[in-house]
């Protein structure tokens, strides 16, 4: 299993900041991601490949 921790951040020309938060390696499989000052909370699904790997989680 794969563990991933810490904070990603994106920029693309033309595009506001994407932030991308794996939280703190607990095996939870959420991340958080931010744009615009608005936060989404993903699960991702490792059991997936290439194909629609995150799914939104209603909160």
């Amino acid at each position: 299993m794969l563990r991933f921790l810490g904070i990603l951040s994106i920029n693309i020309e033309g595009e506001s900041e994407k932030i991308i938060d794996f939280g703190d390696g607990t095996c939870d499989n959420l991340v958080t991601i931010t744009q615009d000052g608005v936060s989404t909370e993903v699960e991702v699904d490792p059991k997936q490949r290439r194909k629609r790997r995150f799914r939104r989680r209603n909160s």
